[in-house]
């Protein structure tokens, strides 16, 4: 077959002319129901097959995967329906390889229970699929770690909830039922073949679908969606509620929006595409079939959509690792003057907007705990430190720290920079904390810095007398009075709320301020983040 590759973008545009498919794979074999409104204990075994789609002359080793499932309110459908072989074909064509697969239809369209087993049936025979192209991913020159289930209606249900069910979450109806009748349909892996895989997708594409309870979505999914669903839909409701208008005693659903707005309250990437009088399976088909005009505009929409998500999801940007630049590995600190912040520095090659940066310690310095800090830099407080000293009567802490980076937007891309090892020592430690005096005068950084809105102020008064400490803007105005008056000598701390003399906040920027004590002034910088 003739073929050729045009200059254009892979996974967006379609660079290859021609299509090989491989029909009939058989990805595994299920106890299946062999006609509807059959009852649940009456089953035959049949096989799982799956048509693969691949672009004619397409060398690539590890190509991303797209499954398709079809429609058909898990009651009819095929794995050949109109709108499942265009997807497959046009995604061949863009370099994806594409699987529509058949899986186990039927059940008493007049029973909640029936149904709940067919839509949990249909989870078993997808997990089946990518456990398939897993255990076969050399053989077919696909990505591991790159496969994508794109649903239509009960295939998108099966989609998401592949993504977001787990065994803990198995519907009553799918154990042993029926006075022992129906047999327990096992676990969502013990159905199909045993290729021992791990089932979720990389993400998920759902035309028209939603999910049985909403629960499933939990703090810590990750997996991607992006939905498509017209808010008019008669059949699965864009909210929730029934399905369809006739009354069958089916399963309540929740659609797109409901199970959209659960993603984006657990800060799960997300998309809703939602247009107003948009019928179920608006790009132009029944059951997966066209309708007379074949595919409409709203096709060539989705696809465009949809694509592009996928794209994104490929091409995530891979975090680069950072550059130690202070302190260096090994580094033995002295914090005999007990005072002061530590910083941590390093430079950022990074310009992801989307990252997470943390600051881990571990060791004897564990203590410290972590801290979500910025792109560059972190500080930690010496006094911190020697209290940990004193309380544990020790003149040395040893430890180790490190900088985590994750993104939010792709929990598979993630970047460890460290462990270093770093020392801080203080021999007099016991006697300097001991000491209600301090030796001298000295004004210490404020903590936090930056900071919004409250941080503390340090400073250290060997004698009696008066004191001033004054915030200032960079105008040089008094904007608050912290300390006036006549203070002993000690160790002595105060707070700034970021309020000025008239106690209303003000703006963010940068500030000065200074102690005055006796003949002893001293002024630092701080800055106020909003």
């Amino acid at each position: 077959m003739f073929s050729f590759v045009i200059s254009q973008t892979r996974y967006i545009d379609e660079i290859f002319s021609e299509v090989i498919k491989t029909e009939d794979v058989v990805y595994g074999n299920a106890p299946d129901i062999p006609f509807n409104f059959a009852f649940e204990w009456f089953t035959e075994d049949i096989d799982l097959t799956m048509d693969i789609y691949e672009g004619d002359g397409d060398t690539l080793t590890n190509r991303p995967v797209i499954i398709f499932m079809h429609s058909g309110a898990f009651f009819e459908g095929s794995k050949e329906a109109d709108d499942m072989v265009a997807l497959s074909i046009s995604s061949a064509k863009m370099g994806y390889v594409a699987v529509s697969i058949s899986y186990r239809l039927g059940y008493n369209i007049f029973s909640s229970y029936s149904a709940e087993r067919a839509i949990y049936r249909a989870l078993q025979d997808v997990s089946a699929a990518v456990r398939y192209l897993r255990e076969h991913h050399t053989d077919y020159g696909i990505d591991y770690d790159n496969i994508f289930i794109w649903g239509s209606s009960a295939g998108a249900f099966s989609g998401i909830h592949l993504s977001y069910m787990e065994e803990e979450d198995r519907m009553a109806s799918t154990f042993v039922n029926n006075w022992g009748w129906d047999p327990d349909l096992g676990c969502i892996d013990c159905s199909g073949n045993d290729f021992d895989h791990d089932r979720k997708p990389r993400a998920v594409i759902a035309c028209w679908g939603g999910i049985l309870n909403l629960d499933w979505i939990n703090e810590g999914d990750r997996i991607p969606v992006i939905m498509f669903h017209g808010v008019a839909d008669s059949i699965v409701p864009f909210n929730e509620g029934f399905p369809f208008t006739n009354g069958y005693l089916l399963p309540w659903l929740y659609g797109s929006n409901l199970v959209f707005n659960k993603l984006s309250s657990l800060n799960i990437e997300s998309e809703l595409h939602a247009p107003e009088n948009m019928p179920h399976e608006y790009w132009g088909t029944f059951s997966g079939d066209w309708l007379e005009d074949g595919p409409n505009e709203n096709f060539a929409i989705i696809k465009e959509d949809a694509y592009f998500f996928l794209y994104d999801l490929i091409y995530t940007p891979q975090i680069q690792p950072l550059t130690l630049l202070s302190p260096p590995d090994q580094q033995v600190i002295d914090i005999t003057d007990g005072s002061g912040a530590h910083a941590f520095m390093w430079d950022n090659p990074n310009n992801i907007d989307s990252l997470n940066y943390k600051l881990v310690f571990d060791g004897d310095l564990e203590f410290l705990q972590s801290q979500t800090i910025n792109s560059s830099f972190a500080t930690i407080q010496i006094n911190d430190v020697i209290e940990q000293m004193y309380d544990l009567e020790v003149g040395s802490l040893t430890g180790s720290w490190r900088i985590e980076i994750t993104n939010i937007e792709s929990e598979a891309n993630e970047n460890q920079n460290g462990p270093f090892q770093i020392t801080f020592i203080n021999e007099n430690i016991l006697n300097v904390l001991d000491s209600s005096i301090p030796k001298n005068f000295s004004l210490k950084q404020n903590y936090p810095n930056p900071f919004n809105p409250i941080t503390s102020i340090n400073y250290n008064l060997p004698i009696d007398g008066l004191v001033k400490v004054t915030i200032y803007n960079m105008m040089g105005s008094i904007v608050k009075t912290l300390v006036n008056g006549f203070h002993n000598a000690g160790f002595k701390s105060v707070q700034w709320n970021a309020t000025n003399n008239k106690n209303q906040p003000v703006s963010a920027g940068l500030y000065l301020y200074t102690i005055q004590a006796g003949e002893f002034r001293q002024t630092k910088k701080m800055v106020l983040l909003k």
